[in-house]
């Protein structure tokens, strides 16, 4: 029961009708300067948003500040954490994006006017200018959800055009013309090309990938993780097919209260992400203990959804795939996130793919044994290894494998 909040994300399974969490993030940015035009004319970062509540008739937005010109930070992830942005300067960029939306059936094969402009946001690869004419005025507050980045207030478009012709890539305009492409192989054709997840993520959840009569649009959660997935998958192909690391290493980084451990080691492939929050903070609320989550997966992966550690194990996995496949080895692999309590409000689990990328980047520590790296993990944590390793399936498969130069 400890650790509900923490496997839960807002998905409500404490039963209660609102989240606590996501409420007690809400309260904390009811402060801000009223919005006095239900016109709205700026540049879109550019940024879209495709809702889940509702499915298959669900809302379809664009994301759009009242500033023109670029606006491109305020909707990239990859630049937040290169530039160590704080939290707080995160949701000061994000909570100027207003949430222009509109229902929409899920269905993408003859979109319409709405969808269309939707749809050529998520083609541009830099700002686009736009203007839309909302319902009304809309109140000020901040949308959190566990996998995408939070935005500002939401309301119902009444009328919506971009002012500009959007500048479209070469490939991504091929890839999303071509009707008989499925949409895995547009999602790694695209990715090979230098493609950004985060552009991937878009491009698929406004339905402009697929076979012509499949398109769909993918609620925005649901695209980033089926897009960290698509990639992991690929990737691990080729990594089984890679000789195993010849001793634990050891990788290591920080960001925004988020602090981890990524262990390398030396056996075939099998992954696990733990996770643990310290009482006092976002994940632990009204709670004493400590919050450990976990998901693994051994050699043959595995068929159910990561339903405790849920978007981030597949954004950690990706990450991870990315260093083995580069180097041209395989390896088990153990993420060890400890969530602090400075770490005082959602914003994605992109923190986790560019934290984890980050300590790729960096130069392993190496070690002999099991033994020894985890010495070194329980200096760099607060919460020690005799807490957490009990319920590692990954450290417990370790303990028992008995690898064949143990015989000689």
């Amino acid at each position: 029961m400890a650790s509900m909040c923490l496997a839960c994300k807002g998905r409500n399974w404490c039963g209660a009708s609102r989240c606590p969490v996501l409420d007690s993030m809400q309260a904390k940015f009811k402060m801000k300067e009223a919005i006095k035009s239900p016109e709205i004319f700026g540049s879109s970062p550019p940024a879209t948003f495709i809702g889940r509540y509702g499915y298959p008739n669900i809302n379809v937005g664009i994301l759009l500040p009242s500033e023109h010109g670029d606006t491109s930070v305020m909707d990239s992830p990859k630049m937040w954490h290169e530039k160590r942005m704080d939290i707080g300067k995160i949701l000061e960029y994000r909570s100027s994006l207003i949430n222009s939306r509109k229902k929409e059936q899920v269905d993408a094969v003859r979109p319409g006017k709405f969808l269309e402009t939707v749809q050529e946001i998520a083609l541009s690869s830099k700002p686009i200018d736009a203007e839309v004419v909302l319902a009304k005025v809309p109140k000020f507050s901040m949308s959190f959800d566990f996998n995408a980045s939070p935005f500002g207030p939401s309301e119902t478009v009444k009328k919506a055009r971009i002012t500009e012709n959007p500048v479209v890539k070469k490939r991504v305009e091929y890839i999303t013309s071509d009707v008989d492409f499925k949409a895995a192989g547009g999602v790694v054709d695209l990715y090979n090309h230098g493609q950004d997840v985060y552009d991937l993520t878009k491009l698929l959840s406004v339905g402009l990938l697929g076979l012509k009569k499949q398109r769909k649009l993918v609620p925005t959660r649901w695209s980033i993780t089926a897009v960290d997935s698509i990639l992991a998958d690929r990737l691990l192909g080729d990594v089984k097919t890679y000789p195993s690391v010849d001793e634990f290493l050891l990788f290591e980084s920080n960001y925004i209260g988020n602090y981890f451990e990524v262990l390398l080691m030396p056996t075939g492939w099998m992954f696990e992400q733990v996770e643990m929050a310290l009482p006092g903070g976002l994940w632990s609320q009204g709670v004493k203990d400590v919050n450990v989550i976990s998901d693994y997966e051994f050699y043959w992966g595995r068929k159910a959804y990561a339903k405790d550690v849920a978007g981030a194990y597949y954004s950690g996995k990706l990450a991870v795939l990315e260093y083995l496949k580069k180097i041209g080895r395989q390896a088990g692999v153990l993420i060890i996130r400890e969530i602090r309590p400075e770490y005082f409000s959602e914003v994605g689990v992109w923190k986790v793919r560019e934290a984890v990328r980050e300590a790729m980047s960096k130069k392993p520590l190496a070690f002999d044994s099991l033994e020894y790296a985890l010495k070194r993990v329980n200096i760099m944590l607060k919460i020690k290894s005799d807490v957490w390793s009990k319920k590692s399936k990954v450290i417990d498969m370790m303990k028992k494998q008995r690898r064949i130069v143990d015989y000689f």
